[in-house]
């Protein structure tokens, strides 16, 4: 097991977790095996490092939607989470 930060110095954490942290509850709902800690613009997480890869991959790729489009709905993310991404 390994612990990672991951910075989220680039956006509003207020608007990438959700209304009351909705979106953090599907990061952790899709990595159940994570232990994801939310700390003021950082994420503390705990796991096994390739699924601690898979989520960071994840949380690039909303940022780049709340930059893209300004805010991320509860779809857009689920969409994100859900999409198989190619390696």
């Amino acid at each position: 097991m390994i612990e990672k930060t991951i910075s989220l110095a680039e956006v509003e954490p207020a608007e990438f977790f959700g209304a009351n942290n909705t979106n953090l509850r599907h990061l952790q709902n899709k990595y159940p095996k994570l232990k994801i800690i939310a700390r003021g613009n950082e994420l503390k997480v705990m796991g096994e490092e390739q699924e601690i890869d898979q989520l960071h991959e994840k949380i690039v790729q909303l940022i780049n939607a709340l930059h893209n489009q300004g805010s991320l709905t509860e779809s857009r993310v689920n969409e994100i989470l859900e999409r198989n991404d190619v390696e």
